[in-house]
């Protein structure tokens, strides 16, 4: 679907099957997340945004995206429309710590940590939608290697 020599990863489709989200550098060299058809037409940098951006996942109800955005060595979950547009910090920056799973409110109140406390610094990464639409789950890792 994406036939250049671009970085292409982190591929989610929508609830319908009628599009993908994914991260690209295509535009800047910068991993951004884009949108396309599922027959690949209308591909379209939803994040443009100056940060590494990848791991998107479709609510449920395909109208927004969370995903993770990486600056200046920190990251944080944003939350926005599927167009790009009301682009909202879930989980403000965060420098790099050990790997944790937590769940959510999708509005970024109420996180619930589901295994024990890490030391300082966290990446939080790989954002997924409960199938009602009510809470995000992700991981949060140091960036350590793990056996």
């Amino acid at each position: 679907m994406t036939a250049d020599s671009s970085q292409n990863l982190s591929p989610a489709i929508n609830t319908d099957s009628t599009k993908v989200a994914f991260a690209s550098d295509r535009d800047d060299g910068n991993l951004q997340i884009s949108t396309m058809g599922i027959d690949g037409s209308s591909q379209t940098n939803v994040s443009n945004n100056a940060c590494d951006e990848l791991a998107p996942s479709w609510s449920p109800d395909r109208a927004q995206l969370v995903f993770v955005s990486r600056c200046s060595g920190k990251s944080q979950l944003v939350k926005m429309n599927a167009n790009g547009s009301n682009r909202v910090v879930i989980v403000p920056n965060r420098p790099s710590g050990l790997a944790q799973i937590w769940v959510m409110n999708a509005n970024g109140t109420v996180s619930l940590q589901l295994l024990t406390p890490s030391p300082t610094g966290k990446s939080d990464t790989n954002p997924v939608w409960s199938p009602d639409g009510t809470n995000v789950a992700f991981s949060t890792h140091d960036g350590a290697e793990q056996p």
